[in-house]
């Protein structure tokens, strides 16, 4: 397969105006870049989704929530609980209003987009307390926003997939869990060497919008130690046991670094008698349904996602 013709002008684009790497600027350029190129790509917001921003009240430090609600939807609603992209690093919660407008307007969820607190000001462990506690916050309290608590997934895109997946290893059996987990695109190690991951190889010499760098860039600014990395809460992957683990639907594009990386989660899942399935769009890249403006495949993907999301609850 091929890219089609869509991402493969994209790229070109991404080219001719310079590239897309991040590592060689400073975080506040990087972020500023990210959310321009997010909010252009992203298009038109749909009128039949409403945008308002609540907040997260945890006790120490509360969370700017942005939520998404279909104008037609009466009554308490499934929600979509995300975490935003952008190498737990950067990511504005505006700049993906498109998607999730999309996503919202098709799937009759309402969609819970968390601003977590970011790295390198606050690493790990900081996004993902915040991913978990936004969480149970959410299974109890997201009522008090029109949603239904007991149809509630969890989700989000690259590394805020990484929390959402990190999030349903932590929580104890004990407690109320998500009914499903969606991940687009998720990382799922950041552990070097690991030889089943080839698509780390054949598509991350940025040449495909993510490089292999920019994971790297990533990783050092969400670590304050490279050994870190090898804990399950940071790369899901690595975690020894999958039972017990909600459904869970895995999107990538064939040209991902991290294509391959989905493809084992599932299997793992599947193998932990778990329910699991793998999306993918093999002529597109990381981070296409976000340019959902520019690219059909990723406007293809939010329907196909919402159709699946509907089933989950």
């Amino acid at each position: 397969m091929t890219l089609d013709p869509q991402s493969l002008a994209l790229l070109e684009s991404f080219r001719k105006a310079g590239g897309t790497a991040i590592d060689d600027v400073d975080m506040a350029t990087a972020r500023r870049d990210y959310d321009t190129l997010f909010a252009q790509l992203g298009g038109p917001v749909p009128d039949t989704v409403s945008i308002r921003m609540e907040t997260v009240p945890l006790a120490d430090h509360p969370l700017p929530l942005r939520l998404y609600r279909p104008r037609a939807v009466t009554g308490p609603a499934p929600v979509l609980l995300f975490f935003h992209g952008g190498g737990w690093s950067m990511g504005g919660l505006p700049c993906y209003d498109a998607p999730l407008s999309h996503l919202a307007a098709d799937s009759g969820f309402i969609l819970a987009s968390v601003g977590y607190r970011l790295a390198p000001e606050n690493p790990f462990p900081a996004p993902l307390d915040d991913a978990l506690n936004s969480t149970r916050w959410a299974l109890s309290q997201i009522g008090l926003h029109g949603g239904n608590p007991a149809r509630l997934l969890i989700g989000g895109d690259s590394a805020g997939a990484t929390l959402a997946a990190s999030v349903c290893q932590l929580l104890s059996p004990a407690e109320q869990r998500p009914k499903g987990q969606v991940l687009f695109y998720p990382v799922l190690t950041l552990a070097d060497g690991d030889a089943r991951l080839v698509s780390r190889q054949t598509n991350g010499n940025g040449d495909y919008f993510l490089s292999r760098e920019g994971i790297a860039w990533a990783k050092g600014n969400y670590l304050s130690d490279p050994s870190l990395a090898f804990l399950p809460a940071v790369s899901p992957l690595l975690a020894p046991d999958l039972r017990g683990l909600p459904p869970a639907l895995l999107v990538t594009g064939g040209y991902d670094p991290l294509h391959d990386e989905a493809a084992l989660y599932a299997a793992r899942l599947r193998d932990a008698g778990g329910q699991a399935e793998h999306l993918t769009y093999p002529g597109t890249f990381h981070g296409f349904m976000s340019f959902c403006g520019a690219l059909d495949v990723g406007r293809q993907a939010i329907r196909e996602v919402a159709d699946r999301m509907q089933r989950m609850v």
